[in-house]
């Protein structure tokens, strides 16, 4: 009965927040991604990504992106990340990042709880204007089946500082709301990942969004 009643509340805040909003842009992100494990402590991966927005009628962006997974517990991971991503108009970005993941059953084991809080540092090549957000993202899973899971996430975003020049820089605000409905489908050792996100500003006056088409392929290669 609580399991019923927690995903009839989420349900309800997400479904509430997106109805309120009016989509300004639509998006396709599309990626592939290969995983290696080199122990039990150790991971590598590597993935490729391409965005379309302006109704998936305009290139967006395109990046690849280097990660080293350290398995500090059963419950608690350790991720370092690099990426580059080649965008539109010559504004090139280099990103650094660090996250840390939480994992937990609840209700039984019935539902899969994950945190994550990353910290991430850009680089804009043509200025170098450098911008460094904080990252906080919740996402409950549920396994269907063998092959299939289910889930819904939230994640907040909050700009920590963005440096224009050395004499000025913007103070730390709250910029971005992301809510993320999909699923997963196993096949061996590739999994199969489609979603559906709404992105929206927190400071705009509009009360406007942006929703995503997301699929996704990630290949364990070992």
């Amino acid at each position: 009965m609580n399991r019923i009643l927690l995903i009839l509340t989420l349900q309800f805040f997400i479904t509430s927040s997106i109805l309120s909003q009016k989509i300004e842009d639509s998006e396709l992100w599309s990626g592939y991604t290969a995983k290696y494990k080199i122990n039990k402590k150790w991971r590598l991966s590597g993935e490729y990504q391409i965005r379309f927005d302006n109704n998936v009628s305009k290139l967006k962006n395109n990046f690849l992106e280097l990660n080293v997974q350290k398995k500090l517990s059963k419950k608690f991971y350790l991720n370092m990340q690099y990426r580059y991503s080649w965008i539109v108009n010559e504004r090139n970005k280099k990103r650094y990042s660090i996250d840390g993941i939480y994992k937990q059953k609840i209700f039984k084991k019935a539902l899969k709880l994950k945190y994550r809080t990353k910290f991430q540092i850009e680089q804009v090549q043509y200025n170098g204007q450098v911008i460094v957000d904080w990252r906080n993202k919740l996402t409950i899973e549920k396994k269907l089946s063998k092959k299939i899971d289910v889930f819904g996430e939230y994640e907040l975003f909050l700009n920590v500082f963005k440096l224009k020049s050395f004499a000025r820089f913007d103070p730390p605000e709250l910029t971005t709301n992301r809510y993320t409905a999909g699923f997963n489908y196993q096949i061996k050792k590739v999994e199969l990942q489609l979603f559906y996100r709404i992105e929206s500003s927190i400071n705009s006056a509009d009360n406007e969004c942006d929703q995503i088409f997301g699929f996704g392929i990630v290949h364990k290669l070992k």
